[in-house]
This record gives C-alpha cells, structure tokens and sequence, in this order.
C-alpha cells in the first residue's frame, strides 16, 4: 500500500487521508479492487465545537421533552373510554411526535462528545471516528461509496 498525499481543505474543517491499493486485496470473502481509498477526519476549533455541543444538548434535551410528552399521550390514549377521547389523544401524541422529529436531533449526530475527540492542537480538536471511503468518477461527477469508519486511538500519556 502506497500513501499518496492528498490535500487539507480548509473549508471543511476535514482532514483526508489517502491511500492507493497497488492490487486487489482479499480479506475475509471481501474483495477491494486496485483504487484510492481515503479516510476523512473532522477537525474542529474549540469554540464551534463548544458551541455546537451546547447546540446538541438543547436538541437532545428537547427532544426528550417531546418523546416523554408523546408517551405520556399514548398512555391516556391507552385508557381512553370511548373512540372520540382515543382519537384526541392520540391526535396530540403524533402532534409530540412530529415534533420530536423536528427538535434537530439528527443535525447534530455528527458533533463528537468530548471524549470521542483528540486536542492536536491549542484550540483545534479532531474527531477520533472517521469515515473509509473511496469514489469513481462515473458522468463527470464523483460518486462516494463508504467502506466502513476508523477510529483513532488515544495514545497513551507519557
């Protein structure tokens, strides 16, 4: 395996990684064909990683709020008496449940907690679970496929 250099982008805020397989390499009934592959890494300043963890725990927080709130309605939904009083609170558990959906949890699943980050740098954190991938250029335009994720070790301190 040869590593080819490939460059920082900035923008990003996403370091690559990459590799070129010379052969096809067999492993466990898996077969990768001779290509580059590339891990990726987010990089992160301190302070948009601070305030995107605060961003992400409002999220949880609120959709929490709204998962107990929709349980809460299914239950009354449960011992409601008659067809009517069922539909209302059922009505007003799928109410919580869209908004549960809508709470933005999912937006910040990318966001590492601090544990799952390294400080490679004063203010500069990198996420310790990273992406394989690799892409072929098929009609002008790069399709990604994902291979599976790698995980930076914390070394330990000296």
């Amino acid at each position: 395996m040869r590593i080819r250099p490939v460059s920082w982008a900035k923008k990003l805020a996403t370091n690559f990684f990459g590799f070129l397989f010379l052969k096809t390499n067999y492993k466990n009934g898996a077969t990768l064909s001779s290509r580059d592959v590339y891990i990726t890494f987010n990089v992160w300043s301190g302070k948009h990683l601070s305030a995107q963890r605060d961003k992400k725990l409002q999220a949880f927080q609120k959709a929490s709020h709204y998962e107990r709130e929709k349980e809460e309605w299914m239950e009354k939904g449960r011992a409601a008496r008659g067809l009517l009083e069922w539909a209302s609170k059922y009505r007003k558990a799928m109410i919580a449940a869209e908004n549960y959906s809508k709470a933005g949890k999912k937006r910040f699943r990318h966001v590492p907690d601090e544990e799952d980050t390294i400080k490679i740098m004063d203010d500069m954190y990198l996420s310790r679970k990273g992406t394989v991938w690799t892409g072929e250029m098929k009609l002008g335009k790069l399709i990604h496929k994902t291979l599976g994720t790698a995980v930076v070790a914390r070394a330990p301190i000296q």
